[in-house]
């Protein structure tokens, strides 16, 4: 007894000395502004003289003398599919950045819902935690460490070991009060003494079927595994997070307000000040996609050492004395580990795409094995801005509105690639799937790709959904530009639709056009990037000849669910369209 005693009092003094260490190292004197910067949910922001929209009798309690809503019915329904914006309304609203929205007949905040984190239905992963939109993992996220908003300080790092601690000395003390001596086991059954005694032999209660009593009995239930971290994940990370810990970025990208814009397609919008304001301008034309590289011009080799965070390289061995592929970061960052691929650095290639490099990328898409990290390109006159060839790459934990856009399937090549057309989207595009292997994925994008470099046709790339899917989105917005096409207003934005605009993702440089975004102002903007209809067959009648499905292509009415009937690839193939 005197024993168990002394250990009782040894795990007590341990849990204290554990508690008293660790509550000094993670006191926080602040916290962190959230992204969404919400006001106080019980101010009234209906505008005055406004009509005042507010839900029905069956979503919430009548108002209480003017003095605005009650707390709300814990027991109202919240039917919202009738009336989407009843949670628009400054029932719910919480000002211009409101992140209520109608989610499967339901108001839901998506700034906080797991089920619903950013975007309607985008479930946040086992384990993840949905703070300010986006799912992040509270148990190593520096910005939300333990819980959301609660910002790591410069050096210190996010391990909830305090939470470890006590469910471990918490589980010992359960198992040293239960502890108990029980008698030799000698067979399969334990020995009943007493029962012996008695003459009544072993097992006295042997279990037998009709003695489990289901009620009573403690039920374990085995949890879904916690997804792994890839190590690449880990790396790009720690090494991210290093060098923004060491002050290398020209701004914080992290404290930059993001905002789900309303509507069908969920168009995600950003306010980043900084990126307009610091970022390195244009050096060459925007009217030629292949230039020579220029050495006296910005390249990737001017930049400070510290900038590379590690090598990438698709297989092994690497020859000696080879021009390695580097991954370094975006000092002028758009999102949470926004970094470059830079292939074979020393070698100074132009902006211009290449069988092994663009392979090099899908395999980096690949290897990340999170659908949430995607790899674009920007071609010289669409918007890249430095002639050095680059992929990028960042986390945006919430689907790119391109993502979700419906496809028709007009092409399968003899490696079995499928070429579909993007439907019900503002920007015309094509979007390549599934091969026999990865390399022919990418060498058909890549023959497609050289094909609009080669007649000057600019053009974007996404690489998608851990490298199973390649966007090719040729566009002419430079060129409208350089033409006088382009309405004032949207000139005044300042916006340059690169790729991760393109998919849905706008990058707003000033504060007015980021509150007054819009779903229509959205859609404006990328309707005017894209090719026209006439424009458009032309290039995909190229990108036939050059992946190989020679042979034109006719469609006729999808709409009425006919047939499309398309001559390639040495044969003539039917399908049948489903609405």
């Amino acid at each position: 007894m005197a024993q168990f005693m002394k250990l009782l009092v040894t795990i007590a003094l341990t849990m204290a000395i554990t508690v008293a260490i660790i509550t000094t190292t993670t006191t926080r004197t602040n916290t962190t502004t959230t992204t969404f910067a919400l006001e106080d949910p019980l101010k009234d922001h209906t505008p005055p003289g406004a009509v005042k929209v507010r839900p029905s009798r069956f979503l919430a309690e009548k108002v209480d003398n003017g003095q605005g809503p009650k707390a709300r019915n814990p027991n109202a329904a919240d039917h919202c599919n009738k009336e989407p914006e009843i949670c628009s309304s400054s029932y719910y609203s919480t000002g211009a950045n409101s992140t209520m929205a109608c989610c499967n007949n339901k108001c839901m905040d998506l700034s906080t819902d797991d089920k619903n984190c950013g975007a309607c239905k985008n479930k946040c992963k086992f384990g993840q935690t949905c703070c300010r939109g986006q799912c992040v993992y509270v148990a190593y996220d520096k910005r939300h460490c333990g819980e959301c908003n609660h910002r790591c300080e410069i050096g210190e790092l996010c391990l909830l070991i305090c939470n470890l601690w006590g469910e471990l000395l918490s589980f010992l003390l359960r198992m040293l009060l239960k502890i108990k001596r029980v008698p030799t086991v000698v067979s399969n059954h334990q020995k009943d003494e007493t029962a012996e005694e008695e003459g009544e032999g072993f097992g006295r209660n042997i279990l037998s079927k009709c003695c489990i009593n289901v009620e009573r009995l403690p039920l374990y239930t085995c949890k879904p595994a916690e997804e792994n971290v890839t190590f690449l994940e880990s790396l790009l990370l720690g090494e991210w997070e290093d060098r923004f810990q060491r002050g290398l970025f020209r701004y914080d990208v992290t404290a930059c307000e993001t905002k789900v814009i309303p509507g069908k397609y969920g168009f995600i919008s950003q306010l980043n000040e900084g990126r307009h304001l610091k970022k390195r301008p244009t050096e060459f034309r925007v009217d030629k996609v292949l230039q020579p590289f220029d050495a006296n011009k910005f390249n990737f080799t001017k930049v400070s050492p510290e900038e590379l965070l590690f090598q990438f390289e698709a297989d092994l061995p690497l020859e000696a004395g080879n021009s390695p592929s580097v991954v370094a970061i975006n000092v002028s960052p758009i999102e949470y580990g926004h970094v470059l691929l830079i292939p074979r650095i020393l070698d100074c290639l132009p902006q211009r795409i290449d069988h092994k490099s663009l392979l090099l990328a899908l395999h980096m898409a690949v290897e990340a094995a999170n659908p949430y990290f995607r790899v674009g390109y920007n071609s010289l006159g669409a918007f890249a801005t430095i002639n050095h060839l680059h992929f990028q790459a960042y986390y945006l934990a919430m689907p790119f509105p391109i993502e979700k856009a419906h496809s028709l399937k007009i092409s399968t090549t003899n490696d079995g690639v499928r070429i579909s057309k993007l439907m019900s989207y503002p920007v015309r595009g094509l979007l390549f799937e599934g091969g026999n292997s990865i390399k022919e994925l990418s060498d058909t994008v890549s023959n497609a790709s050289v094909c609009l470099q080669n007649n000057n046709i600019p053009f974007n790339i996404l690489i998608s959904d851990s490298g199973k899917r390649i966007f090719l989105l040729p566009q002419c917005y430079a060129e409208k530009q350089a033409l006088g096409g382009v309405s004032s207003e949207l000139l005044d934005t300042q916006v340059n639709p690169a790729v991760w605009e393109m998919s849905g993702h706008m990058v707003l440089k000033r504060k007015k056009d980021y509150e007054g975004a819009t779903e229509e102002k959205a859609w404006s903007l990328l309707a005017e990037v894209s090719l026209s209809e006439e424009r458009f067959k032309e290039v995909i009648t190229m990108i036939f000849e050059a992946t190989g499905c020679n042979g034109e292509e006719e469609e006729q009415s999808s709409i009425d669910g006919d047939f499309i009937r398309v001559h390639c690839c040495h044969s003539v193939k039917e399908e049948a369209v489903s609405n």
